[in-house]
């Protein structure tokens, strides 16, 4: 991931290939990150990385063409755990970042167009 720039907030979304929720949400955590003038990285934890190839052909223009990807094993489990998550979260995931690396918030399940003030609050 990029380096924080100490401004730009951002917005690490975990997904997968095959979950439905995070398919569907796509638009909406690109819209509220634009909104709130942060970065949005998405992260698969697919476990096989030819479904989340094929994911990436599929997408419509503007969708997610690539994404960091977590492998299933001790790598993915680290990581997670060093931002306080379990290796099987559910999904979507996501954690925001303050523009200085600090997390301010952590959304579990998907993002509805409710949620914009909750989320747009705590990175205040």
């Amino acid at each position: 991931m990029p380096a924080w720039d100490g401004r730009r907030a951002r917005w690490v979304s975990f997904f997968a290939s095959w979950c439905g929720p995070c398919k569907e949400e796509i638009p909406r955590v690109r819209s509220f990150a634009t909104r709130l003038g942060a970065d949005v990285e998405f992260v698969s934890i697919d476990d096989d990385l030819r479904q989340l190839t094929a994911f990436f052909a599929q997408q419509p223009e503007g969708g997610v063409k690539s994404s960091f990807w977590l492998k299933d094993g001790a790598p993915r489990t680290a990581w997670l755990a060093s931002l306080k998550m379990k290796s099987d979260l559910p999904l979507p995931e996501h954690a925001i970042f303050d523009g200085k690396g600090h997390i301010r918030c952590f959304v579990s399940g998907a993002i509805e167009d409710g949620d914009y003030g909750e989320i747009a609050a705590a990175l205040k």
